[in-house]
């Protein structure tokens, strides 16, 4: 009884897309600070605790069925973030912007509305500059818009979030480029790249996980916050992680593609990241563990 009542006096939270990379690390972090979160993915996030509920549903599945009272948040982070799959499978756009429609509709129903946050992505800025907008960019930057007009005209907080590149200390998500780059490294084999104009921007996931817990407490004031590393050259990466490595490596350039620089907005954060969370002093270590856990 007296478990009941102590769930029942924690600020309940829902996270989609809960089994990702970045929302399994924000759920964690949101148990850490005493959140209730119930999590919403088909995939499993595999996460225990008492504080913690986990729906195998999709996002439309979860709000046509369900109805959870008292919210304090949604944090809506389902979404593929592989930009150049959307070119595959376009498609997937439009599931996106269903999905935010429905999370819209869900929290204007409510008679206390819960604050909204949802993450977009830095690649809209992108396709802007090149002036060829992708399904993906698309796809966020309408739901974007969606989320402005209903939180202005149904009265509750809401909050954009855009990323560039996550890294982690370990666990690093093998499908993404960085780990791909180390187990080549490591194997010595050679490593093709078509763009040596490309840059990274790595983001560390505890610079987010920290921007999102000062959201949910309303330290920060702005409604666009952009969670983005400093600009690393391709080509100046790959060398950092063959030095570490002592790799032979051979690095083969396909062909060179040039690109405009980054598109700068006003009246926008960009998030100050703490030094310690900063990519390239953990570079080493991260190496270390992705190399250990082989």
């Amino acid at each position: 009884m007296q478990l009941k009542s102590s769930i029942l006096n924690k600020k309940k939270i829902i996270v989609t897309g809960a089994a990702g990379f970045v929302g399994r690390n924000i759920v964690q972090k949101l148990l850490k600070e005493n959140y209730y979160v119930i999590s919403v993915d088909i995939k499993d996030p595999k996460i225990k605790s008492k504080n913690h509920k986990y729906y195998k549903l999709s996002v439309k599945s979860f709000f046509s069925k369900k109805k959870i009272e008292n919210l304090y948040a949604i944090i809506h982070l389902a979404s593929d973030p592989r930009n150049n799959y959307y070119y595959l499978k376009p498609e997937l756009a439009l599931e996106n912007i269903s999905n935010t429609f429905l999370i819209l509709g869900y929290i204007k129903n409510l008679k206390i509305k819960p604050v909204l946050i949802f993450s977009s992505t830095k690649q809209i800025e992108l396709d802007t500059l090149a002036k060829d907008m992708g399904p993906y960019s698309i796809s966020k930057k309408s739901s974007e818009e969606l989320i402005n007009f209903y939180s202005k005209n149904y009265g509750f907080r809401s909050y954009i979030i855009r990323f560039t590149e996550v890294f982690s200390m370990h666990d690093n998500p093998k499908n993404k480029a960085l780990i791909k780059f180390i187990s080549k490294s490591k194997k010595n084999e050679n490593i093709s790249i078509d763009n040596t104009n490309h840059n990274f921007e790595y983001i560390s996931i505890e610079a987010i996980c920290d921007g999102v817990i000062k959201i949910l407490k309303n330290k920060i004031k702005y409604r666009y916050i952009n969670f983005y590393g400093n600009k690393i050259n391709i080509l100046s990466l790959l060398m950092k992680i063959k030095r570490i490595l002592n790799s032979n490596s051979k690095i083969i350039i396909k062909k060179l593609i040039k690109k405009k620089s980054d598109l700068k907005e006003s009246k926008i954060l960009n998030y100050k990241v703490n030094k310690n969370n900063l990519f390239y002093s953990k570079l080493k270590l991260i190496i270390g563990n992705e190399v250990k856990n082989k």
